[in-house]
This record gives structure tokens, sequence and C-alpha cells, in this order.
């Protein structure tokens, strides 16, 4: 088969996956199983190489699925850790003793809480325990819905700040592309302006109180080490970067020590409670996250082992576009498009040999697009938990928050660029 028949095939196999993502909604059709497809069909059109001999490949292909299992692995264990503390209710104490008046302060605090516990834990799981907080608090859908969607832009401004915070700065931050302390000093404010802002906007379409009888009330029965399990979690997703600042580990090397330590806690804990223990959690785990970023970043490893990322860098540099301006507008795009394949190809795209570490491009792309991912219910899996969840029209959103978001966004750009 021809070279240039091969890039094709490839090229046109990535497009006709990223419709079937982005139509998810309506196909019906899993986008975990499409980037698994995707990514296999990839390899084997790039085996009908002629131009290279078979070992190459096969090593190739070697050296990729140990790359790509440095990320996939290490955001599958973080969900263990999360998951771990999530089933001991250690995310209860931020929200047990919340007791709001107006549905505006409630509005305020809760996106203050989801942004900084988003910082510890994946988004989307922020997201949803505090969906489920909210529902508890307002009986009105259109009220839920609005609160709802600065949850999403709250959970993904706070995880564009830490390296541990959304998957996308993760990949950013495993890739060498970022490293900790200069991301956190330096997308902290335009994280935070992207999501005052937006709030701006919001707050003056809540209007009235709470009613008193929608209060969360206190559990009868606690489990007496629910503090213990969430201050050790909280230990162990802090000695990630620790480990990796100090001794120069890699990432996924902390997350196992910590899934390590949260097992042995919860085993003298609960020596007699096997459905809190480790094993029985493991159960709960969603895996097809992991599958998803394995299928994801197998395909981008594929189309720059094809050298086709290479031949889009040419192109933008053609073009005359700047790397700020390409920063800005793959976050614009992330809206529409899952922002984890766009940040995975940008990597692919751009080596640290010529966007050097901790450049303003890196952490110009890792707020775009953990921010921008709010712009449509569909850019981001903290969006499409909160579209499932408050069964939110896309139109709806469309007319009613887009427009706050964008304005936000570009408030923290411009931020980003005067600091």
């Amino acid at each position: 088969m021809p070279e240039n028949l091969v890039y094709l095939l490839m090229t046109l196999t990535v497009l006709v996956g990223y419709g079937f993502i982005v139509l998810e909604q309506f196909l019906r059709i899993d986008k975990t199983a499409v980037v698994l497809l995707m990514a296999v069909i990839c390899w084997i059109f790039f085996f009908l190489n002629p131009n290279l001999p078979r070992t190459v490949e096969i090593a190739d292909l070697q050296e990729q699925f140990l790359h790509v299992n440095e990320v996939a692995g290490f955001v599958l264990l973080v969900l263990v850790i999360i998951e771990i503390m999530q089933v001991h209710e250690g995310f209860s104490l931020f929200t047990e003793r919340l007791r709001p008046k107006s549905k505006k302060i409630f509005l305020w605090t809760i996106g203050l809480i989801t942004f900084f516990l988003s910082t510890m834990i994946a988004n989307v799981t922020a997201t949803v325990i505090m969906l489920a907080l909210t529902t508890r608090f307002l009986k009105s859908h259109e009220d839920r819905m609005v609160v709802g969607a600065g949850i999403v832009v709250a959970s993904n401004a706070g995880g564009a700040w830490t390296p541990i915070g959304d998957v996308t700065t993760t990949m950013l931050w495993i890739a060498d592309r970022i490293t900790t302390l200069p991301t956190m000093r330096d997308l902290f404010l335009p994280s935070l302006v992207s999501m005052v802002v937006t709030f701006i906007f919001l707050t003056r379409m809540l209007k009235g109180s709470i009613d008193d009888s929608h209060h969360l009330e206190k559990k009868s029965v606690e489990l007496p080490y629910r503090k213990l399990i969430l201050c050790v979690g909280i230990f162990a997703l802090m000695l990630i970067p620790l480990l990796h600042a100090i001794f120069n580990f890699p990432p996924y090397m902390g997350a196992i020590l910590g899934v390590g330590l949260l097992w042995v806690a919860t085993d003298l804990c609960y020596p007699n409670e096997s459905k809190l223990r480790a094993p029985a959690i493991l159960t709960r785990i969603d895996l097809s996250t992991y599958f998803f970023f394995l299928g994801i970043l197998l395909t981008v490893r594929a189309l720059d082992s094809a050298g086709i990322l290479r031949s889009c860098e040419v192109w933008f540099a053609e073009m005359g576009l700047m790397p700020q301006t390409i920063a800005v507008g793959l976050g614009m795009l992330s809206g529409l498009l899952d922002n984890v394949p766009l940040v995975a190809a940008s990597i692919g795209v751009y080596p640290v040999s010529e966007i050097p570490t901790d450049s303003p491009f890196w952490q110009l792309l890792a707020y775009c697009a953990g921010v921008g991912g709010s712009l449509l219910t569909i850019g981001s899996p903290a969006g499409i938990a909160y579209m499932n969840i408050e069964k939110v029209p896309f139109f709806w959103f469309v007319k009613k928050i887009t427009l706050p978001i964008l304005v936000g966004f570009f408030a923290g750009v411009a931020v980003y660029l005067y600091l």
C-alpha cells in the first residue's frame, strides 16, 4: 500500500472517530469503544507502510505502549485513591455543615468549595459530589441547571492550575511540559478570575431564598474513621508531586504508594467490614476512563510515529500562527471536542526541544484546555456528567450559559498574558 494512502487512511480514521465522539449523545455509542477501535485501526494502517521494516514497527509500538500506560495507569491509580475516599464519605466533611439562605450565596459558596476541591480530586468527581448536594437544596430544575453550570465551571477552572486536578494538566505534567510550582503560581489567578467573571453573570439568573426544609440533615450513623481516611487520602495525593520534586519519581510511583497507604489504612480501620476495604472498593472503579485514555493516547502515538503530527506543526508554522494563538484556539475547540485528545495531539506536535518546559504556550494550553472545556456540555467529562445528571438541554446551555463562560475564559487569558 502506498505510503501517502496509509497516512490518508489514518487521518480519515481519526476524523471519523472524532465524529463519533462528538455525536456520542445522539448515536448512543460509547466514546471509549470508539477510541479503542480507532487506536488499533490506526496502528494497523501504520503497519501497512511499505517503507518500514516490521521489526521497527513492533519496537515502536511497544515503546509507545509503555509511554501511554504511564498516563493511563496513573489516571487509574488516582481514581482508586479518590474512590476509597468517596466510599468512606470523607468529602461530606466539606459540605454537611453548609446552611445557605440565599440561592446566590449558595452558588458562590458551592463554587468556591468546588474550585479548591477539584485541585485534589478529579474535576468530574468534584462535579458529581456537588451536583448531588445541589439536589438536596434546590427544588427548581432551572435553578439546579444554573448552579450545576457554575459547578462545572468551578471544577474545570480549579483543576486547570494543579497537576492532579484536571487530566489534561496531568498529561502535560507527566510529559514534562509543565512543572508543579510554576504552574500553580502562574495559573491560579487566571483560573480564579475566569470562574469569578462567569459567576457574576450566573448570579443574575438566580433569585430568592432556599427553603430550610431542604437543608442537609446530619446523619445518625457516621463512619468512625472517615476523617482519618480523608487525611490519609489527601496525604497520598500530595505525595505524588512531592516525590516527583524530591526524588524525580514518575508520578505513577507516587500514586502506587498512595494506594498502598490507603489500602493498609482501610484494612486496619475496618478489619470486619469487607465493603469498606480496598478489594471491595476496587470493584467500583470506572475502568472505562482508563480504556478511554489508553485508546486516545495510542491513537495520538500512531499519528506521531507516522509523522502526521509533524506535518501539522509545519502547517501551523506556514500559516504564521503564534503559539499563544494556537493554545487559545485549541481551548475554544475543546468546548466542542474532548480536551484530552487535543492536548495529547499538542504534546505530539511540539517537542520540548522546540517549546521548552513551563513556556507560556504549555501553561496557557493547560488553562485553555481546562477552562475551555466548559464552553459546551460535551467539552469535558465534568460537563457530560452534569448534562446527564440534570438532563440539561444542549441548546438551553448554549443560549444561557456559553456566553458567560466565554467572557470568563477570555478574562482569564487576559490576566495570564498581562502577568
